[in-house]
């Protein structure tokens, strides 16, 4: 595909203006030169409004406001697009008009007349034949579809949102299906779609099969299916929050990479940030510590409570003892406290101590009581046994009481110093942070991301978490539809025509798997070549199963290695266009499309670049592509006209003679 030439009537700034494109092959640059403003990124438009009857001005009236001010009130006004185009072995003039009316000195668009001469034509000129509508449509769609042509037509803005998809993980990126379609992909892609799409609700074959085994199967197997479709769109929507989270975790780690990038540039935060993360690191090892101690001190005080317990229980026997008068000590260390001994001693009703158990009901109680449990274990205890274990617990207890008066020690002297070394963080957070507004900025703007890093992937598990519940619930439910249609024979003929359709989507499905393989293998190496030429070495690049470009380190943030990125993606596309058959096995070349090569228009490329680069861009890409026309401003326009002398085949120039006044020149090398 190549254009020949354009007209442009009363569109803009332009009364009348006139470009013949270059279509040689070994001269396949056209160029034209232009001040800002004067009228270059007009002609960029003039394409899009062509072929498809979008703009992006502001002011979307069209028509020449020089013309509108000369007309008279009522009188109708004509804007008109018209270029040549060569698509495959034919010659196309694409023809789009628009009219207006002079209305109380406005333009007023005039709606299109069903009946009379079409706003849009496109006749094939070789054999004078006039596409009608549905056909021009068509070939639009075949010659450069829509969704492709902001890779093909580019202007500053475009740069910035390719840019975007490219680099930035863009939710609603299209990048896989442009590489589809240039390298030939595209059929096979959409035959994958049209037999079975999972992820959407879009009536495929496959579905439109398994709804019509369903109707003859009764209401049990509908409603299984009811509920497989139900767990199939939850399953999708888990799928696409788990690749939004995905990128959000990716936005998030690239805003905290970016506030890193910026602090470690700035000497006098370098520091700081150091001893903060020096800071960090010790506080956290000082509280793992600190839990370890806390842990082992809780541990010792539950093992020496019961110690505790059993000194203070035989200290207050012990203090009953030593009421006994000393006389009758002896008398002690040689009694035996059996149940015989305590029964005779109630029989007689006076105590060893001499007391009379009548007059003190309390003794004679603890004696019952003291028989009672003696009966029960059958063990006894003469009181030097007693003393002995009154001492042994009170050794034990002692000493657990040291062991824990020295363990809380040990733990408030590592709480202290967590609660310095956090006070120290504070402070020199503070320090840090009153080193200006912007340093202040950067330093939020990394917590922050951190903290939304920690969010999102605490997300990302949840949704995984709930998609294996999913899956598993929708394997249970397939299995059980399986089930009940095997059991009705009536739709045998439609079960057969459904497995030979999942069996022809496999087919179609690794055929595209390995080819696209093998696409994506020769396009990382092809675009790390064509950035290392244009830019300059020292990136490595992967590319994504969606074609998205991942630096191996950070990108130095310059719009011109931004944009060298996207002319080295576009040229990477270009290049496996138009020598698929050497990309690809010969086996595998029958799943892919013919196609065209598509012209390369582009507004103001070169604008972010320095001279070694323009000089690199002005060598590199006129080998790609099969026609580049340049929009370009006029100092950029000398520098590179001098690195592309020899195969450039036009230049223009447009001279601005107002705001509203512009015309093209032909301008000779």
């Amino acid at each position: 595909m190549k254009f020949i030439s354009m007209d442009l009537t009363n569109f803009r700034q332009y009364r009348s203006a006139h470009i013949e494109f270059s279509i040689e092959d070994e001269k396949n640059v056209t160029l034209i030169l232009g001040d800002n403003g004067s009228g270059k990124t007009t002609f960029v438009q003039a394409f899009y409004w062509c072929f498809y009857e979008e703009n992006n001005f502001d002011d979307k009236n069209l028509i020449n406001m020089d013309v509108l001010d000369e007309a008279k009130e009522g009188e109708e006004l004509l804007v008109e697009v018209k270029i040549q185009v060569q698509y495959g072995k034919s010659v196309y003039e694409v023809i789009r008009k628009e009219k207006y009316e002079k209305n109380n000195g406005c333009a007023l668009k005039k709606r299109k007349n069903k009946g009379g001469e079409g706003n849009f034509k496109i006749t094939d000129t070789l054999t004078n034949r006039q596409l009608d509508n549905d056909q021009a449509i068509a070939l639009i769609a075949r010659m450069l579809p829509y969704e492709l042509s902001k890779y093909f037509f580019f202007g500053g803005e475009t740069m910035d949102r390719v840019s975007f998809d490219l680099f930035r993980r863009s939710k609603s990126t299209d990048i896989a299906s442009v590489v589809q379609a240039v390298v030939g992909l595209r059929s096979l892609q959409q035959l994958k779609l049209h037999l079975k799409q999972t992820e959407t609700s879009k009536r495929t074959l496959v579905r439109k099969l398994s709804e019509e085994i369903d109707l003859t199967g009764g209401v049990e197997l509908q409603k299984i299916s009811a509920d497989i479709d139900k767990t199939q769109e939850e399953l999708n929507d888990l799928e696409k929050k788990y690749h939004e989270t995905v990128e959000l975790i990716e936005e998030a780690r690239k805003r905290k990479e970016n506030a890193e990038v910026w602090l470690a540039n700035h000497p006098d935060v370098v520091e700081l940030e150091k001893e903060v993360e020096q800071l960090e690191k010790e506080k956290k090892q000082c509280a793992k510590k600190r839990d370890e101690k806390a842990g082992v001190l809780a541990e010792t005080m539950k093992l020496g409570r019961e110690k505790r317990l059993n000194d203070w229980l035989y200290k207050l026997v012990k203090n009953e003892i030593s009421e006994i008068p000393e006389e009758k000590n002896s008398l002690l260390n040689e009694y035996e406290v059996t149940p015989k001994t305590i029964k005779r001693i109630l029989d007689s009703g006076i105590c060893i101590c001499g007391s009379r158990l009548d007059d003190d009901l309390k003794h004679r109680t603890v004696l019952e009581e003291l028989l009672t449990e003696s009966g029960k274990n059958g063990k006894y205890r003469d009181l030097r046994v007693f003393l002995s274990h009154a001492d042994k617990y009170s050794r034990e207890s002692n000493d657990s009481k040291m062991t824990t008066e020295s363990l809380m020690d040990e733990f408030a002297d590592i709480n202290d110093h967590y609660l310095w070394l956090d006070g120290k963080i504070k402070e020199k957070t503070e320090e840090m942070s009153g080193r200006g507004d912007e340093v202040k900025q950067k330093t939020d703007e990394k917590e922050t991301a951190k903290k939304d890093i920690e969010t999102y992937e605490a997300n990302k598990e949840d949704i995984v978490g709930n998609r294996s519940e999913k899956e598993r619930k929708l394997s249970d439910l397939e299995k059980t539809r399986n089930e009940l249609r095997e059991k009705n024979k009536e739709n045998d003929y439609l079960r057969r025509c459904l497995k030979m359709t999942e069996e022809i989507y496999q087919q179609v499905a690794n055929a595209y798997s390995g080819v696209e393989a093998q696409v994506r293998e020769q396009f990382c190496e092809c675009f790390q070549r064509l950035y290392d030429e244009i830019y300059a070495p020292g990136w490595k690049f992967e590319i994504s199963n969606k074609y998205e470009v991942h630096p191996s380190k950070m990108l130095d943030q310059s719009q011109g290695q931004q944009y060298s990125m996207v002319l080295a993606f576009i040229g990477t596309a270009l290049t496996l266009a138009r020598g698929k058959n050497r990309n690809v096995r010969p086996e595998e070349q029958v799943y892919m499309d013919d196609i065209e090569q598509y012209p390369l228009v582009m507004d103001a490329p070169l604008s972010a670049f320095d001279n070694t680069r323009i000089r690199n861009i002005s060598k590199v890409m006129p080998e790609i592509v099969q026609q580049w026309i340049i929009f370009i401003k006029d100092t950029d326009g000398e520098v590179a006209r001098g690195h592309m002398r020899n195969i450039i085949g036009t230049t223009y120039k447009i001279k601005n003679h107002s705001r509203t006044y512009s015309d093209i020149v032909r301008d000779e090398i």
